[in-house]
Formats: C-alpha cells, sequence, structure tokens
C-alpha cells in the first residue's frame, strides 16, 4: 500500500500508536528493519512524544518523523469537586491492566513498607485469577484495608472512581503514551508515575511546575516515598493536577492534536518538521489556586531521603 502510494503520488503518513518503535529500534535486528523500511516507503511517520522522535532521529537521521500525541476529550465527564483527604484517608486510584509488567507488585510492596494506616490504594482494570490471588498473598491481612482490587469497570464507572481518588499511580516498567495519565489530567489529578516511555513529557518533567512526581521503575522504595510525599503534601499535589488540567487542555485535547494531523496530512512537511526541532516546554505563571510559587521542578525520586531530593526545591518555591 505505501509503495502504490509513493508511486501514485499520494502522501502516506504511518502512525504508530504505541511505543514499541525506540525499543526495536535499539534492538536492531529484522523486526527494525521491516519497520525502518516501511518508514522509509512513507513521506513521514508520527510517533507518540517528543522523545521518542528524537530516539529515532538518532538511530536513522534520513528518516522523516513528527511527534503527533494520543488525544482526549476533555469534557464534563471529568469535572470533580475539590481535592480533599476524605475520612482521614489520602484515596491513591491505579487505572489499567493488572499485572506483573505493570508494576503492581512493586506497588503493593511500597504500599506495605510505609507502615501507615492514612491511605487507600483502589485498583482499578482487568486481571487474571491468579494475578490477583499473587497480589492478595503479597498485601496478606494487613493489607485487606489498605488495597481495595475492583477489576474491570465501565468506561463512565471507571472515570467516577478516577474522580473520587487524590492520586493517580501508574507503576508501569515500560508504556507508550498512556490514556489512564491524560484521563488523570483531565480530572485534575497529579501523577504518581515511572520514568518510562512519554511520561516524562506528558507530565511536564522539564518545566518549572509539573503535573506529577516521576519514579524509576521497579522500585518499590522509591514508590513509597514518592506515595508518603503526596499524603503528607495535599496542597502541592492538587497544584500539580490543576496543572496537569491546563496542559492536557493546551497539548492533548481532540482540538490540538486534530490540527496537527491536518497538517501532517495536508500542510508542508517541511514547516511541520521545522516547527518539530523548535518544539519546547513553555512555563506558564507561578501561581496556581493560591498556591504561592506554584509547584517545584519534577522530582526524581531514586530511593534517597525525601527530605533532601523534595525539600530544597519546596523551599525555593516558598511552598516549604
Amino acid at each position: 500500500m505505501l509503495k502504490a502510494a509513493k508511486k501514485n503520488g499520494i502522501r502516506a503518513v504511518l502512525h504508530f500508536h504505541n511505543g514499541l518503535v525506540p525499543s526495536l529500534a535499539r534492538r536492531g535486528g529484522l523486526h527494525w528493519r521491516l519497520v525502518r523500511s516501511n518508514m522509509r516507503l512513507a513521506d513521514v511517520t508520527a510517533l507518540l512524544g517528543e522523545s521518542m522522535v528524537k530516539e529515532i532521529r538518532r538511530h536513522d537521521h534520513n528518516l522523516v518523523v513528527t511527534n503527533v500525541p494520543n488525544a482526549i476529550d476533555v469534557d464534563a465527564r471529568f469535572a470533580a469537586g475539590p481535592l480533599e483527604t476524605r475520612n482521614g484517608l489520602y484515596k491513591f486510584a491505579y487505572l489499567g491492566k493488572l499485572n506483573e509488567k505493570k508494576g503492581l507488585l512493586d506497588l503493593i510492596a511500597a504500599g506495605l513498607a510505609l507502615k501507615r494506616s492514612d491511605f487507600v490504594l483502589t485498583l482499578i482494570g482487568s486481571i487474571e485469577m491468579e494475578f490477583e490471588r499473587q497480589l492478595r498473598r503479597l498485601a496478606g491481612r494487613s493489607g485487606e484495608r489498605l488495597f481495595k482490587i475492583c477489576g474491570e469497570q465501565s468506561a463512565d464507572r471507571a472515570i467516577e472512581m478516577l474522580k473520587e481518588c487524590d492520586t493517580l499511580i501508574l507503576p508501569s516498567w515500560s508504556e507508550g503514551f498512556p490514556y489512564a495519565i491524560l484521563e488523570a489530567m483531565a480530572a485534575a489529578k497529579p501523577v504518581i508515575a515511572t520514568e518510562v516511555g512519554a511520561i516524562p513529557e506528558m507530565l511536564g518533567s522539564k518545566m518549572h511546575m509539573p503535573c506529577g512526581l516521576l519514579v524509576p521503575p521497579k522500585s518499590p522504595r522509591a514508590l513509597g516515598e514518592a506515595m508518603a510525599y503526596a499524603i503528607t503534601n495535599p496542597t502541592l499535589m492538587q497544584a500539580m493536577g490543576t496543572r496537569g488540567l491546563q496542559r492536557v487542555r493546551e497539548r492533548y485535547s481532540f482540538p490540538v492534536v486534530y490540527e496537527k494531523l491536518r497538517e501532517i496530512w495536508f500542510g508542508d512537511l517541511g514547516n511541520i518538521l521545522v516547527e518539530d526541532g523548535k518544539e519546547s516546554e513553555e512555563k506558564i505563571g507561578n501561581n496556581i489556586d493560591g498556591v504561592k510559587g506554584g509547584t517545584p521542578a519534577m522530582v526524581k525520586l531514586a530511593g534517597e531521603s525525601v527530605s533532601r531530593r523534595l525539600a530544597e526545591p519546596l523551599l525555593e518555591s516558598g511552598l516549604g
């Protein structure tokens, strides 16, 4: 099909909706050669995230690639009341498939290691029976109140459950451009997530006011530190959630992404690629909902003490 389009002068756009292409490029081999040959036939290849675009360009600078993120309809379904701790409990939620590669064993271990009873973690998504038994064995009796495995829910119910939480947690070992984070941002919920795929870009990791906390994958200790920080700093987390709503509207809403798609299908590809190269993170204000100084720079928790890794940016921003 790509060859036929090229032969007849029809613009061909190859659009990848997952984050696998960079990993294929890193591994090389037959799969990467097949993918690259198709990318060379296309007029332009759309990838999920600027970090993926940059990595593919490092592997083959002759490929014509651009960034087209996933999009979400930021509508009234996601509207929620003010963030608050309910019944003395801070509410975390996980949304997505429940399996080992999504970091669920790490998350349960992190929650148990906190040795505190002022939070609850709700797990929402499809799960196989054997893995559910594995999670429950790990949680033990002490975790029965802390962890709620709700299983797969309807789309509307999942959104309602997301709106009821204080912070979304996504501890995946690998990701592309996860829709769960877009949904959390649309609901003005802060995010704790692993530093994989396009997640740092989604959360604005290079900005003065990010939308959440990043942790390394496969690190229960870092996850636990981030959870403890969220519980003890609800106002700062709320500010991150508010920033997330602003960011998703500006970058990942349907009208914004539609314009990007329209450009790569009908616009001047030369101009599009030049604009890609110029893309940078904007800095928007320093006050969110009355929080002096906005939020601190993105925190990367790697097992070091929260006091040292978090106190300095807090003091600088006036939130400490």
